[in-house]
Parts: C-alpha cells; structure tokens; sequence
C-alpha cells in the first residue's frame, strides 16, 4: 500500500480507483481522511503453464507460486538428464562403431561432458539444499502488506536553495558593510544599496520576462563554507579546488558584505538563477541591458551573480 499526502490531484484519484489487476493499489489521503482501498484483482495469469499447476496463481491459496518455480526447476533438471543419457548413447555409438583415435576421442569427450553438464544441474539444487532448503521453497502465500507514506507536501530542495541563500539581516554591521543589512522585498543587501534594488526590481518585474524575479543577497560566513564543502567537494579553502557551481572562498565573497545578489526567477513551480540560455535568459538578458543603471554588475562567469562592482 502506497499513501499518498498532499493536495488532491485527478491523476491520482485516478491511479486509486483503477487497481489495473494489480496486488498493489495506492491509498490517497487528503484532509486526514482516507479513502477505502479498491477491491484488487489477485488472481495471476500464468504466461506459460506446466501440466498439474493450472493456468493461474491466486495469492494465498493451495496452490503458491512456489509450486510453480518448484516444478520448473524440476523440469528443467528433467531436460538436463534427458539430453545428458543421448549425449551419452551419441558418444557411446561414435567410440564403438569407429576405429580412428581422434573418432574414439570424440566420442569420450561427449560423454563426459553429458556427465559433467547433468552433475552440474544436480549440484545446484544440492547445494542449495545443504545450504538452506528454504532458499528452494518461493511460497509467496505469505506475503504481508506493507505501507510505505509518502509525504507530497516534504519540502525538496530546489536549485535555488542548492546553490545560495539569503541568511536574512544581522543585528551587526558587516566588512564593507557599515551601515548594516537591511531587507528590501525579500533579499538581504547593504543598506546602503536598498534604493537602487528596490527601484532595479520595481522596472523588473515591470516586464513580462522578469515578473516573478527574486534573489539571495547576504550570506554568512558560515553559509558559505557549507555551500564551499557541497559545491567544492568537500574543500574550503583551497583556491584552486574545481567547484560546480562556482562557490566563492569563506569571507572573500561580496555576498557576505552584503554587496552581491544572486538573481532568480520563477520557471514552473521553482526559482531557476539566471543563465545565459534557457527558461531565464530573457530575464538575464534585460538585467545585461538595465542592471548598471542601478549600479548593479555581472560577474561574467556567473549570469545569476550581480554585486556593486562585477567581483
């Protein structure tokens, strides 16, 4: 049984009220009620019968799978030993009825390979016996239910929280930073930069490409180490270590003077930062054309990274 939690969705619904034949149904629950699990089909249809199993296996009933698995190994060790005795008589016949030494040889190697290949099949179902004779008995009867919850409303971390974040305003000032962290429409900044963010994102989100455009400003040192050991590796402060994305070193970072924003905007259900293509070019795009007129700059390497002087 899978449970499902969140907000209704049709699909859903949908996959719950139809069990397709299926021993495994989906339990929807929404606003703590839980509907009733549909009746399930649990009769199997076998693909490939064997005489004296019938054509279906019905969990839990006299006749389990294990039969059927069973059988077939016996059948199968059946061949072995059908093929193995006519390789024999086919060897036996080619030793006897020949008088060249390389037809007797043939004919010894045939049958002791008809040997070996039938100890094999035999040595398989023993071995396993000794071992464990359960490892041979795949009764499926007892099968129990298990329920696996799965929570659709977890928060996943997205790309946005992956690659920065917004560690909110200190109560102090910052290096670079006297006049402290201020918070201007989500984004912590130097206060120093509030007026020309608030009126860069004003003509923002103004245009169609830019409507939802947000971003993560002040980043502590902290941050950045943890985003340093996740982004470089595991590797702080080594500046030549290879970084994807690009991950600043601990206090050498404008975001942790409150200097750079890292810019994003709504694709879908989730913040993408700024590139060069794709969903957000366009937004980053009209950043490249207006952002200087408020004092804002790119870092060329990093579309997303816009600080007071590019660094």
């Amino acid at each position: 049984i899978i449970e499902l939690k969140g907000e209704t969705d049709k699909n859903c619904h949908r996959m719950a009220d139809d069990p397709a034949n299926s021993a495994i149904y989906v339990k929807w629950v929404a606003d703590g009620a839980v509907d009733n699990p549909p009746e399930t089909n649990t009769t199997y249809n076998l693909l490939s019968p064997l005489p004296g199993l019938g054509d279906a296996y019905e969990i839990g009933s006299s006749n389990p799978l294990g039969l059927y698995l069973n059988m077939a190994i016996t059948i199968f060790i059946g061949i072995c030993a059908i093929l193995a005795v006519i390789m024999i008589v086919v060897g036996g016949l080619e030793y006897m009825t020949s008088e060249l030494v390389s037809s007797k040889e043939s004919g010894k190697s045939k049958i002791t390979q008809a040997i070996l290949g039938l100890l094999l099949a035999l040595s398989a179902w023993i071995v396993l016996n000794q071992i464990n004779p359960e490892l041979l008995n795949a009764d499926l009867k007892n099968l129990t239910t298990q329920t696996v919850t799965v929570d659709l409303m977890e928060e996943v971390e997205t790309e946005a929280t992956a690659l920065s974040s917004d560690d909110g305003a200190p109560a102090a000032a910052t290096a670079g930073c006297p006049e402290g962290i201020v918070r201007v429409s989500g984004i912590s900044v130097c206060k120093k930069l509030a007026q020309g963010l608030t009126d860069l994102l004003s003509a923002a989100k103004a245009t169609p490409a830019c409507a939802s455009v947000s971003g993560a400003g002040f980043r502590s040192p902290e941050r950045q180490k943890e985003l340093r050991i996740a982004h470089c590796k595991g590797n702080i402060d080594d500046r030549s270590a290879k970084c994807t994305p690009p991950t600043a070193l601990p206090n050498s970072s404008r975001h942790q003077q409150g200097l750079a924003i890292d810019f994003m905007v709504r694709v879908g259900a989730e913040n993408k930062f700024f590139k060069a293509t794709g969903p957000t070019s366009a937004c980053f795009n009209w950043f490249k054309a207006n952002a200087n007129k408020h004092k804002f700059y790119n870092l060329a390497s990093e579309p997303w990274h816009w600080s007071v002087d590019g660094k």
